[in-house]
């Protein structure tokens, strides 16, 4: 095969410590420690590279996400993809620190860099898949020549629809995780630069702004238009304006970033909270949470830029105010104002809180009697289906008119009020006869400070409003900096379980309480499972059959003792190789059938996409679970989309979707907590039996 790139930029399996290292320097996040110690990469036969590089990768304070891309999408990519850790169809390694102007820069093995064209790293990528494309075109078209007006024509087409769908391994895009120290992100993503762009164009349009209006009130208490200063004033207009978009412009951009960070960790905060905290608080809690957010962003980036910029405008405006026509007068009223501003927010403050809690409470109430709307229609009283409703929506009501009065003096009302105030003080310096220029300075600051209030008082007010989301947003934001389990090395984890009694799982002295100092549910427990066992665990309900399987599954923590799965705890195999351990298929109200394709349901425990061999295990596994007759109802099959858009399964389908989900997973034990209740008995029969083949060992959890 042909070398595109240069031997200096390649780099082999067992160099890929120094490249991570040298990645993570680029990216900043390199915290004086190396993987000089860490186990080497797992050699070509072990399959679990991938494990290895994510792990590693987490311990020099990095993030690796696997990437597959379409063969047409492969340039797109590599434009967004630095830093990223390629891997080359020959096996070897590529570090991608940047990408510009259509040249990437590549680390070579003597720890600098080279630029190599986008087109000669996409060539080196992709040759291998693109030559098996053209071979399978050419098969195909050896017996169509005769009947083909174009043969090349249509060899051209036929390969760039066929390449265009082959998936292909681009390789591990690095970044900072989304639980790191947020301004490291900030910094990270250039906002550093981007502010003192936006800084350099408000100075500007600062400057510009105030030399203009200066020139105008001069000419017009002078009654001097002379046609030379007029055009000066234009251009100082027109390039006040270029500074203006400009200052637009990177505001926008600041925004979108921080916004896109603050996103990324939010999301990673929200998958990484305690479950026993989010039934809690219930849908509508969570829901009253997510909106929040979108108070964050719009209200705290918005408002941060107007309180940055509205103070250097009141401070420009007070000194030109001293040496103006108003002299200490001027000033004196200016802070008056303020005050004013000040008790004016912190009343719309108390309005903005109890609005807020009025909105959060309803929303929380509408969205519990959504969810039991089909029982109110049985049991309650017709009469008294809105009443709650009604008292609830006008109490917000109320609130809101209270916060929309405090706006409006906020935002317009006082504005407005100091542009009269500060030009009726102007009054007696014009009947005193001020001299122009002195009163042409005094205009310009209060025209300057009626502007400055006027982004001030909105600035503020969005704060306040996002110091109040924050408190709704905040948990959410810390969860995400909770430390994750970094694992053993992936040939460690990976490794066959070298246990001669053959246990697969272990529970020992376990206690468990779902309240800090509350009575525990469970106490000295033990549990061993070895491979294929079937065991069936029995007990009234309350009794902690469902806390037990859940704590073997990893979703609790217990309060004291441990649980091993080969010989190994949760901490030490980490989250990743736990969940391909131990698979738990929870009860049916606790599961949950996606809006995607049925593959998708199904693969989900798999590397994505799948590839053809796991699409036919899945079609086995559903003709096993007798799901084959409602795979031949749907018109795509297994790409048909189910869920609550798509497809609408029964009790019993979503119960056997369930378990399919968790065979195909693959684990050592599987833990089935009450899920055979909806199955009827021959669907039960089937069930049971496709998982006496598949499973490994097995733990079912029922009533008695």
């Amino acid at each position: 095969m042909l070398k595109f790139i240069p031997m200096a930029a390649r780099w082999d399996r067992s160099n890929l410590p120094l490249l991570l290292e040298t990645l993570a320097r680029h990216c900043g996040t390199l915290r004086g420690s190396s993987l000089g110690t860490s186990p080497p990469p797992p050699s070509a036969e072990a399959g679990s590279i991938g494990q290895w590089i994510e792990t590693a990768c987490a311990r020099l304070g990095l993030e690796a996400e696997l990437e597959h891309v379409r063969l047409s999408n492969v340039t797109s990519s590599l434009m967004h993809a630095a830093p990223a850790l390629l891997a080359l169809p020959g096996g070897d390694f590529v570090g991608l620190v940047g990408v510009r102007r259509g040249r990437t820069r590549l680390i070579t093995r003597d720890l600098r860099s080279i630029e190599v064209s986008i087109g000669t790293l996409r060539e080196e990528l992709c040759a291998p898949v693109e030559a098996n494309v053209t071979k399978q075109v050419s098969v195909l078209l050896q017996d169509s020549r005769s009947i083909v007006a174009d043969p090349n024509r249509l060899r051209r087409a036929l390969i760039q629809q066929r390449a265009g769908l082959v998936q292909l391994m681009l390789g591990w895009q690095m970044r900072l995780p989304a639980g790191s120290s947020f301004p490291r992100q900030l910094v990270r993503t250039g906002l550093s630069r981007q502010a003192l762009k936006f800084a350099t164009a408000f100075m500007f349009e600062h400057l510009l702004s105030l030399v203009s209006w200066f020139l105008l009130g001069r000419a017009a208490l002078t009654g001097d238009f002379d046609t030379g200063w007029l055009m000066a004033w234009v251009l100082l207009m027109i390039c006040g304006l270029v500074f203006s978009g400009w200052r637009a412009a990177i505001s926008q951009a600041m925004s979108i970033a921080v916004s896109g960070l603050l996103k990324q960790r939010l999301i990673a905060g929200a998958v990484r909270l305690d479950g026993d905290s989010v039934r809690h608080e219930g849908a509508g809690g969570m829901l009253a949470r997510v909106i929040e957010t979108e108070a964050i962003e719009s209200l705290a980036i918005g408002g941060g830029l107007a309180v940055m910029i509205a103070p250097v405008e009141l401070l420009s405006s007070s000194v030109l105010m001293w040496f103006g026509a108003g002299g200490v007068l001027h000033v004196l009223l200016l802070a008056c104002w303020l005050g004013l501003l000040s008790i004016l927010v912190w009343r719309q403050q108390t309005c903005r809180a109890q609005s807020m809690n009025a909105r959060l409470a309803m929303t929380d109430h509408f969205v519990e009697r959504m969810n039991g709307h089909r029982t109110r229609l049985l049991q309650e009283h017709p009469s008294r289906w809105h009443e709650e409703e009604d008292r609830r929506l006008e109490e917000y009501l109320e609130r809101s008119a209270a916060l929309d009065r405090y706006t409006a003096r906020v935002n317009i009302l006082l504005p407005r009020l100091w542009l009269l105030a500060g030009l009726g003080v102007l009054t007696s310096a014009f009947i005193r006869g001020s001299t122009p220029d002195s009163l042409a300075i005094s205009i310009a600051a209060v025209l300057l400070a009626h502007a400055s209030l006027r982004t001030l008082g909105p600035g503020l007010s969005n704060l306040a409003g996002a110091t109040l989301a924050w408190q709704k947003v905040k948990p959410l934001f810390q969860a995400a900096a909770h430390p994750r389990e970094l694992g053993a090395s992936a040939a460690a984890a990976a490794a066959p379980m070298r246990d001669a009694e053959g246990v697969v799982l272990e529970a020992r002295d376990l206690t468990f309480r779902y309240r800090e100092r509350g009575e525990p549910i469970l106490r000295g427990c033990n549990l061993t499972i070895r491979r294929h066992d079937h065991i069936l665990l029995e007990g009234a309900s309350g009794e902690g059959k469902s806390t037990l399987a859940s704590l073997l599954a990893g979703l609790r923590t217990p309060a004291s003792g441990l649980v091993l799965a080969g010989r190994l705890d949760r901490y030490t195999l980490g989250e990743a190789q736990w969940r391909d351990r131990v698979a738990l298929v929870p009860q049916s109200h606790e599961n949950h059938i996606f809006s995607a394709s049925m593959t998708f349901n199904l693969l989900m425990g798999r590397a994505w996409p799948p590839r053809y061999e796991d699409l036919a295990e899945a079609q086995a596994v559903c003709r096993d679970l007798g799901l084959d007759h409602l795979l031949e109802r749907m018109p795509a099959g297994l790409d048909q989309m189910v869920g609550e858009s798509g497809w609408q399964l029964s009790e019993g389908e979503k119960s056997r979707v369930f378990l399919a989900r968790a065979l195909l997973s693959r684990p050592d034990v599987l833990v089935l907590d009450e899920c055979w209740a909806t199955l009827d008995p021959k669907s039960l029969s089937s069930a049971y039996q496709a998982m006496r083949l598949r499973a490994k060992a097995v733990l079912m959890v029922a009533h008695p």
